[in-house]
Protein backbone atom coordinates (compact mmCIF):
# COMPACT_ATOMS: atom_id res chain seq x y z
CA UNK A 1 0.00 0.00 0.00
CA UNK A 2 2.75 2.77 0.83
CA UNK A 3 4.99 1.68 -1.75
CA UNK A 4 1.91 2.56 -3.94
CA UNK A 5 1.68 5.61 -2.91
CA UNK A 6 5.30 6.30 -3.81
CA UNK A 7 6.41 5.88 -0.63
CA UNK A 8 10.06 3.82 -0.26
CA UNK A 9 12.30 2.23 2.10
CA UNK A 10 14.77 -0.45 1.96
CA UNK A 11 13.89 -4.05 3.66
CA UNK A 12 14.22 -3.39 7.39
CA UNK A 13 13.25 0.14 8.13
CA UNK A 14 10.12 1.35 9.70
CA UNK A 15 9.85 5.00 8.19
CA UNK A 16 9.23 5.93 4.72
CA UNK A 17 9.59 8.63 2.53
CA UNK A 18 8.84 9.51 -0.72
CA UNK A 19 11.89 11.61 -1.61
CA UNK A 20 15.15 9.48 -2.80
CA UNK A 21 17.28 9.75 0.24
CA UNK A 22 14.87 10.86 2.66
CA UNK A 23 14.75 9.37 6.34
CA UNK A 24 11.17 9.94 6.93
CA UNK A 25 11.99 11.58 9.97
CA UNK A 26 13.19 14.74 11.62
CA UNK A 27 16.91 15.47 11.47
CA UNK A 28 16.95 15.09 15.84
CA UNK A 29 15.34 11.04 15.32
CA UNK A 30 18.21 10.07 12.11
CA UNK A 31 20.96 11.69 14.24
CA UNK A 32 20.01 9.51 17.47
CA UNK A 33 19.19 6.72 15.67
CA UNK A 34 21.88 6.38 12.54
CA UNK A 35 24.76 8.03 14.94
CA UNK A 36 24.01 7.15 17.99
CA UNK A 37 23.74 10.62 19.56
CA UNK A 38 23.07 10.98 23.26
CA UNK A 39 19.35 12.53 23.70
CA UNK A 40 17.63 14.07 26.88
CA UNK A 41 13.89 12.42 27.38
CA UNK A 42 11.59 14.36 29.65
CA UNK A 43 8.20 13.30 30.40
CA UNK A 44 6.42 10.03 31.74
CA UNK A 45 8.65 7.24 30.91
CA UNK A 46 10.72 9.12 28.71
CA UNK A 47 14.36 7.59 27.94
CA UNK A 48 17.79 9.24 27.99
CA UNK A 49 20.83 8.17 26.38
CA UNK A 50 24.23 9.28 26.94
CA UNK A 51 27.72 7.41 26.09
CA UNK A 52 27.72 5.53 29.09
CA UNK A 53 24.11 5.52 30.88
CA UNK A 54 20.53 4.47 29.94
CA UNK A 55 17.86 6.19 32.16
CA UNK A 56 13.96 5.66 32.14
CA UNK A 57 12.08 8.41 33.96
CA UNK A 58 9.16 7.35 36.29
CA UNK A 59 6.14 5.86 34.59
CA UNK A 60 7.94 3.93 32.55
CA UNK A 61 6.82 0.14 33.97
CA UNK A 62 3.58 0.83 34.41
CA UNK A 63 2.81 3.91 32.05
CA UNK A 64 1.31 5.54 34.60
CA UNK A 65 1.71 9.34 35.45
CA UNK A 66 1.39 8.73 39.34
CA UNK A 67 5.17 7.97 39.93
CA UNK A 68 5.83 10.51 37.83
CA UNK A 69 3.93 13.45 39.31
CA UNK A 70 4.65 12.35 42.85
CA UNK A 71 8.84 12.90 42.18
CA UNK A 72 8.15 16.12 40.51
CA UNK A 73 5.83 17.26 43.49
CA UNK A 74 9.13 16.29 46.01
CA UNK A 75 11.42 18.17 44.07
CA UNK A 76 13.16 14.79 42.72
CA UNK A 77 14.37 14.17 39.50
CA UNK A 78 11.90 11.70 37.66
CA UNK A 79 13.76 8.55 37.49
CA UNK A 80 12.78 4.99 37.46
CA UNK A 81 15.63 3.43 36.09
CA UNK A 82 19.48 4.43 35.73
CA UNK A 83 21.98 2.22 34.09
CA UNK A 84 25.84 2.51 33.97
CA UNK A 85 26.28 0.31 30.96
CA UNK A 86 29.92 -1.33 29.46
CA UNK A 87 30.97 -0.22 26.31
CA UNK A 88 29.79 -3.92 24.76
CA UNK A 89 25.91 -2.79 25.76
CA UNK A 90 26.14 0.64 24.36
CA UNK A 91 27.62 -0.85 21.22
CA UNK A 92 24.66 -3.11 21.44
CA UNK A 93 21.94 -0.32 22.25
CA UNK A 94 23.39 1.55 19.19
CA UNK A 95 23.01 -0.96 16.97
CA UNK A 96 19.67 -2.11 18.25
CA UNK A 97 18.33 1.08 17.51
CA UNK A 98 20.20 1.84 14.34
CA UNK A 99 17.84 -0.98 12.92
CA UNK A 100 14.72 0.98 12.94
CA UNK A 101 16.25 2.34 9.73
CA UNK A 102 17.35 -1.44 8.74
CA UNK A 103 21.57 -0.63 8.40
CA UNK A 104 24.08 0.26 10.71
CA UNK A 105 26.39 3.66 9.64
CA UNK A 106 29.87 2.24 10.00
CA UNK A 107 31.63 5.61 10.49
CA UNK A 108 28.57 6.42 12.94
CA UNK A 109 30.08 3.34 14.82
CA UNK A 110 33.53 3.96 14.65
CA UNK A 111 33.57 7.42 15.67
CA UNK A 112 31.16 6.57 18.94
CA UNK A 113 33.32 3.65 19.84
CA UNK A 114 37.05 3.67 18.36
CA UNK A 115 36.64 0.40 17.28
CA UNK A 116 34.83 -1.04 14.03
CA UNK A 117 31.62 -2.92 13.79
CA UNK A 118 33.83 -5.90 12.49
CA UNK A 119 36.31 -5.78 15.31
CA UNK A 120 33.88 -5.33 17.64
CA UNK A 121 31.37 -8.52 16.50
CA UNK A 122 33.64 -10.21 14.16
CA UNK A 123 31.06 -13.47 14.60
CA UNK A 124 27.85 -12.07 14.23
CA UNK A 125 29.20 -9.56 10.99
CA UNK A 126 30.73 -12.98 9.71
CA UNK A 127 27.12 -14.30 10.11
CA UNK A 128 25.16 -11.83 8.73
CA UNK A 129 27.40 -11.81 5.61
CA UNK A 130 27.69 -15.54 5.27
CA UNK A 131 24.12 -16.22 5.71
CA UNK A 132 22.57 -13.15 3.20
CA UNK A 133 20.76 -11.46 6.04
CA UNK A 134 22.91 -8.29 5.65
CA UNK A 135 25.05 -7.14 3.10
CA UNK A 136 27.63 -3.67 2.69
CA UNK A 137 25.98 -0.65 0.96
CA UNK A 138 28.06 2.58 0.63
CA UNK A 139 28.91 3.01 4.69
CA UNK A 140 26.30 0.82 6.20
CA UNK A 141 25.84 -2.87 7.05
CA UNK A 142 22.10 -3.04 5.41
CA UNK A 143 19.59 -5.65 6.18
CA UNK A 144 18.71 -7.85 3.25
CA UNK A 145 14.63 -8.99 2.57
CA UNK A 146 15.65 -12.28 4.27
CA UNK A 147 17.49 -10.53 6.69
CA UNK A 148 14.11 -7.78 7.86
CA UNK A 149 12.40 -11.42 7.85
CA UNK A 150 14.65 -12.32 10.05
CA UNK A 151 14.42 -9.16 12.23
CA UNK A 152 14.22 -10.20 15.66
CA UNK A 153 16.85 -12.52 15.60
CA UNK A 154 19.40 -10.56 13.24
CA UNK A 155 19.66 -7.94 16.15
CA UNK A 156 19.99 -11.16 18.54
CA UNK A 157 23.09 -11.55 17.16
CA UNK A 158 24.43 -8.09 18.08
CA UNK A 159 23.22 -8.02 21.97
CA UNK A 160 26.35 -7.95 24.25
CA UNK A 161 27.25 -11.86 25.00
CA UNK A 162 26.42 -11.86 28.22
CA UNK A 163 22.52 -10.77 27.59
CA UNK A 164 22.77 -13.82 24.63
CA UNK A 165 23.77 -16.15 27.68
CA UNK A 166 21.10 -14.71 29.37
CA UNK A 167 18.22 -15.47 27.05
CA UNK A 168 19.97 -18.49 26.67
CA UNK A 169 19.77 -20.11 29.81
CA UNK A 170 16.26 -18.34 30.77
CA UNK A 171 14.06 -21.35 32.00
CA UNK A 172 10.44 -19.89 32.30
CA UNK A 173 9.75 -22.15 34.51
CA UNK A 174 12.64 -22.24 37.19
CA UNK A 175 11.68 -18.39 36.73
CA UNK A 176 7.93 -18.45 37.76
CA UNK A 177 8.94 -21.39 40.30
CA UNK A 178 11.47 -18.24 41.75
CA UNK A 179 8.97 -15.97 41.61
CA UNK A 180 6.20 -18.15 43.25
CA UNK A 181 8.68 -18.68 46.17
CA UNK A 182 9.64 -14.39 47.15
CA UNK A 183 5.55 -14.27 46.73
CA UNK A 184 5.10 -16.93 49.34
CA UNK A 185 7.91 -15.42 51.81
CA UNK A 186 5.74 -12.14 51.35
CA UNK A 187 2.97 -13.69 51.61
CA UNK A 188 4.23 -15.26 54.99
CA UNK A 189 5.93 -12.50 56.64
CA UNK A 190 2.18 -10.71 56.45
CA UNK A 191 0.64 -13.52 57.88
CA UNK A 192 2.91 -13.39 60.87
CA UNK A 193 2.83 -9.40 61.31
CA UNK A 194 -1.17 -9.81 61.02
Amino acid sequence: MLRDAGYLAPPGKNTYARRPGDSGTSDYIQRRVQKGTAYLGTGLGAQTYSHTTIAYNDGAAGKTIEPYRRSLNADRLPLQDLYHLPQVHMMSKMIAVSFYFGAIDLIAFYEKFGITLERAFTTAVEYVLNNELMHYDDVHLRLTRRGAEQYNGVIALFYAPSIQRCLLEFDPEQEFNRQAAVAERIASRNDQSD
